[in-house]
């Protein structure tokens, strides 16, 4: 029995990516500051109270009510700036 002859498939093009490239990041609408950090947030779905929430979770010494001071830019970015609240000592 011969086996029919089958040609070898042809290498790929130098010029055609082999991955897709990856998708752009979408931009920061809001971003939160504390501690002379910054965290751009891109993703709509992550609420203003989750994005606080998880900052209180890591930063305890916001885990009371942050002062937050609210500013928009010219691009529109909202910018929120967080500090401790004053509190009592003794």
């Amino acid at each position: 029995m011969t086996v029919p002859a089958t040609d070898p498939p042809a290498p790929a093009s130098p010029t055609a990516p082999t991955d897709p490239a990856p998708a752009p990041a979408a931009p920061a609408t809001r971003v939160y500051h504390y501690d002379g950090r910054e965290w751009p947030i891109t993703d709509p779905a992550f609420t203003h109270d989750a994005v606080i929430a998880h900052m209180q979770e890591l930063f305890a010494e916001l885990a009371g009510s942050p002062e937050i001071r609210q500013e928009t830019a010219a691009d529109g970015i909202v910018h929120y700036h967080l500090r401790k609240r004053a509190g009592t000592k003794g």
